[in-house]
């Protein structure tokens, strides 16, 4: 594990989160925003800050599941359709696991196949975004070190890769749809706050990881995805997300 990265300077919240603060703001749900999920560990969350602009939200770099994968479909990032800062594999979802490392995801730049490890070497991300946990949740839930452990192998290889990346990780979303699982959405829901819980622990094992609360700014007040966030299967999320 790499010492601990200075992140005195690191605008606190992606700029693209911050407007959706805003909006939650006028809906009167401020107090989603820092949950109490999350509440122990105010040290490792990202705070509320001001618009960093367009130069920040271009540097950052997005790798996760189908969830983050939509980021380049909605074409809400620089390059639209075509941008650079999206990582996945060519089905467009990825899961964590012990072997994710080591698993190709196509290299945006230039469309090879390579894993994560020279993916972070070649591009050197300023901020690396990581999302996990919808996938594989059934299994997370029930054996959580399983889900501490694959989620630190992948944070060491992007901090031996390239070490001056900071790695943010976001809050799993929730859902507002659950056909393709065994149990109903409240009780996924709850799978995914029992994992969410986890994060603060992940961030202070290794130090330099920082947590965006992102669950809080797309969750109602009955704790399901905001259904106009979300595409007609519950899980995914739409443009104006």
């Amino acid at each position: 594990m790499n010492p601990e990265r200075n992140h005195s300077m690191l605008p606190r919240l992606p700029s693209i989160l911050a407007r959706v603060l805003t909006l939650c703001l006028v809906g009167g749900i401020l107090f989603l925003f820092f949950t109490p999920v999350l509440a122990s560990a105010r040290d490792t969350l990202l705070p509320q800050t001001a618009d960093a602009g367009a130069s920040y939200q271009d540097a950052l770099v997005f790798f996760g599941e189908s969830t983050t994968a939509h980021l380049r479909a909605r074409g809400v990032l620089r390059g639209g359709k075509e941008t650079t800062q999206v990582w996945s594999d060519p089905s467009g979802t990825k899961m964590l696991s012990f072997r994710l490392p080591s698993e190709p995801i196509v290299y945006p730049e230039t469309g090879e196949l390579i894993n994560i490890a020279d993916a972070c070497a070649r591009k050197a991300p300023a901020f690396l975004i990581l999302s996990f946990g919808l996938n594989g949740v059934m299994r997370f839930q029930s054996d959580t070190e399983q889900y501490l452990r694959a989620y630190g192998r992948l944070i060491e290889t992007v901090q031996q890769s390239s070490p001056q990346t900071k790695i943010i990780v976001q809050t799993i979303y929730p859902v507002c749809g659950a056909d393709a699982y065994s149990v109903d959405i409240d009780t996924l829901n709850a799978y995914l706050v029992k994992l969410n819980n986890l994060l603060p622990e992940l961030a202070n094992r290794y130090g330099s990881v920082r947590i965006a609360d992102t669950a809080s700014v797309l969750r109602d007040a009955d704790g399901r995805l905001r259904t106009d966030y979300a595409e007609p299967d519950g899980i995914h999320l739409n443009r104006a997300a």
